[in-house]
């Protein structure tokens, strides 16, 4: 990811233009209007030029060790937990995109300035809201 982030910048530089990506998400279940219940949800960052992933990453709301010895009545282990997620299984996708954003300059040393998605979630709404290269930094975003 570091490398593909390098030339996604380089090239912006030498096209003299703004950095635009391509975000989507998905979760562990297809469901259309009803059951919004999904215990995992990855979503990713595309750089619009190499057509490389830039980000991505996980929210899952259970942790399959967690679970087990939970289920058992015993106290778990030390061990890496894969629990990260708390909140709606609705808005993980949104959640990803923005941890990817607020990372893109360490990562990459670039700022995302075009947002295109597919209109299925809050993605930018949430973006927007927070905006994570600071009060006067405007994204925009197309879907």
């Amino acid at each position: 990811m570091l490398a593909a982030g390098q030339k996604e910048r380089a090239l912006a530089i030498e096209a003299g233009e703004i950095d635009t990506v391509v975000v989507d998400g998905a979760w562990t279940k297809r469901s259309y209007k009803s059951n919004y219940n999904a215990s995992s949800g990855v979503a990713t960052i595309v750089g619009a030029r190499t057509k490389k992933i830039l980000y991505v990453g996980v929210k899952n709301k259970n942790c399959k060790k967690c679970m087990y010895y939970k289920k058992k009545n015993q106290t778990t282990p030390p061990h890496k937990c894969f629990k990260n997620w708390k909140n709606t299984s609705t808005s993980m996708e949104a959640a990803i995109i923005l941890d990817g954003f607020k990372k893109s300059v360490d990562m990459h040393n670039v700022r995302f300035k075009n947002l295109i998605g597919d209109g299925d979630s809050s993605v930018y709404k949430k973006i927007h809201n927070a905006r994570p290269y600071g009060p006067n930094y405007f994204i925009k975003g197309e879907v």
